[in-house]
């Protein structure tokens, strides 16, 4: 069977993705007096509102990560089993992000398990990989710069402003994810291991932990990828 996430949206606290062969956004209204303690589901109760969205390759889902954006709060980031990770808007079927057309392609050919954003610094990515001959598994991307250009203000190695995505910030995504010729991460670790999940530390964002296994032993390991 298909494997299903579950993901609270960071833009709207009411807000619930049930993520498989397609997004279903699950929308609660605010408990009454005296409900505080009750579970609101679905279905009938007319506490709930749901709508379905299709994702254009729906048969190629490992993983999913709903990104921290008050700008753009239904792009969703989409790992694949072939490596590359693919950007959708679920909401707005006239942005070029609907159409399945912006992807980071990390020419791993290996899955992408594992997708975690930054909350404080949307424009970083965390992935993880499955495991292939001495490859690293665990990679940074900036959506901002493409690891070629000359590095944005919010590169990996001085992590210190944490800006929402702006219109500009957007369009530069887009421009930079159809004209690069090779996309390259900020952050580059785990040799010979194989990623199982992931997640950054709060309230200090700046390092995170990853489920791991190398030789028979999985481990959590944390990374400051200040260096």
């Amino acid at each position: 069977c298909k494997k299903t996430e579950i993901h609270w949206s960071p833009n709207d606290r009411n807000q619930l993705a049930e993520i498989g062969a397609e997004i279903i956004i699950h929308t609660f209204d605010r408990p009454l007096s005296g409900e505080s303690g009750k579970c609101v589901s679905g279905g009938t109760n007319k506490k709930t509102t749901s709508l379905n969205y299709p994702l254009h390759e729906k048969n190629n889902i490992k993983c999913c990560a709903w990104w921290p954006s008050q700008e753009y709060p239904y792009v969703f980031a989409i790992g694949q089993p072939n490596g590359r990770i693919m950007f959708e808007n679920v909401k707005d079927r006239s942005d070029p992000l609907s159409q399945g057309r912006i992807v980071i392609d990390s020419k791993q050919g290996r899955s992408c398990v594992a997708l975690c954003w930054n909350p404080k610094i949307p424009n970083l990515l965390l992935s993880g990989f499955d495991r292939y001959r001495s490859d690293n598994c665990l990679t940074i991307w900036d959506i901002n710069h493409n690891g070629v250009s000359s590095p944005s203000s919010h590169q990996i190695g001085g992590i210190a402003s944490s800006s929402s995505s702006t219109l500009d910030e957007y369009k530069r995504v887009d421009i930079l994810m159809h004209n690069q010729q090779v996309w390259k991460p900020i952050f580059d670790y785990g040799m010979s291991e194989q990623c199982h999940s992931l997640a950054w530390f709060k309230p200090n964002e700046r390092c995170f932990a990853a489920c791991t296994t190398q030789h028979n032993t999985r481990n959590i390991k944390i990374y400051d990828p200040r260096g």
